[in-house]
């Protein structure tokens, strides 16, 4: 029997449901938006399936096996949180939720229900310039790591100025955004962080009606001496990018928008290797493919649920720095 899908928020839910279409296990078999025109555009492109804009139609068919939750930030919580209590398997956008204790209330659900698979889209796992460089640091090739930088740039600032993010409640651009390059850190380095310290600023937005910080910058620090830098800037003049930089005593990684590069002397008249390997390269549905694989026992998941809310505390962690205007020690969930 194939997996029936319900995908609920046809924005980059799009993309999830496109790729559920494509895998020859799976079916869609339910749309949800709460814009009947975005609605009726995406449904024409899967005939068959059932529309609605109520989520709790979705969330509540017994005849739906799995569910992508794509909505607005604010109702990833509480529509998550419906899917597992109704035995679907969940693929989340990014974040799962806005504050840790939703966090701490969805894991302790999720423990409940080993039978039930849960990822969130922390898409950059198959992006395979990234992939190479995790080969790299496992073959030693960088030697011992001491440093990491990573930078979130939007470059889209219409979207928080004039989109639905500045009318929400509370909104994180770490947890919205960042939190990609916390995923990266923790999952390259191998090992978890200990303690943040963050600073925020809203110079950019702060005479338009998004309320937040548009820029925060954190020092990480890892159990083993490593240093971690991240910053999620939303307010760049710059194309959306993500630059990464690794340090280790044997070789250093760079992150370019053309081609990556990889330092093995100090000396000028030395060359990088280039690392022509695809950046990003992945499609936003890709991941869930893995998710589709992962339920069928055809493929192991590429993102585990440690992992995910492991990000998630340290994202948490950032911005309860940023408020306290102190470090903070990460509390795992």
């Amino acid at each position: 029997m194939p997996l029936n899908i319900g995908v609920i928020g046809l924005g980059v839910g799009e993309a999830h449901a496109r790729a559920g279409a494509s895998h020859q296990e799976s079916v869609v078999t339910y749309l949800c938006d709460i814009s009947k025109e975005r609605l009726g555009q995406i449904a024409a492109q899967h005939p068959g399936a059932a529309t609605t804009t109520d989520p709790g139609a979705v969330l509540c068919d017994p005849a739906i096996d799995v569910v992508v939750i794509a909505s607005y930030d604010d109702n990833h919580y509480e529509q998550t949180m419906i899917a597992l209590k109704n035995g679907k398997h969940v693929f989340v956008e990014k974040p799962v939720c806005i504050f840790a204790h939703e966090a701490k209330e969805l894991r302790n659900e999720i423990e409940r229900r080993p039978g039930q698979l849960f990822f969130s889209n922390l898409i950059l796992r198959l992006s395979a310039r990234f992939m190479r460089l995790k080969e790299l640091i496992e073959q030693g090739q960088l030697g011992e790591l001491y440093a990491m930088e990573g930078d979130y740039n939007y470059g889209r600032l219409s979207k928080i100025i004039d989109g639905w993010r500045g009318q929400q409640a509370f909104y994180s651009i770490v947890n919205g955004g960042g939190v990609h390059l916390i995923d990266q850190m923790l999952w390259l380095a191998g090992e978890r962080i200990n303690e943040v310290m963050a600073y925020g600023s809203n110079i950019v937005t702060r005479d338009t009606g998004f309320r937040y910080n548009d820029y925060v910058s954190s020092l990480l620090s890892f159990r083993s001496g490593l240093i971690g830098k991240m910053a999620a800037n939303f307010g760049c003049v710059y194309p959306h990018f993500h630059p990464f930089r690794v340090y280790g005593d044997a070789g250093t990684f760079i992150n370019n928008r053309g081609d990556a590069e990889l330092y093995r002397s100090c000396e000028q008249e030395e060359k990088p290797d280039l690392i022509s390997d695809s950046y990003p390269g992945v499609d936003k549905g890709d991941l869930f493919l893995n998710f589709l694989d992962t339920i069928t026992g055809d493929a192991k998941p590429v993102v585990t649920r440690d992992e995910i809310f492991d990000s998630m505390a340290v994202c948490f962690a950032i911005d309860e720095s940023v408020k306290k205007g102190g470090p903070v020690t990460v509390e795992y969930l």
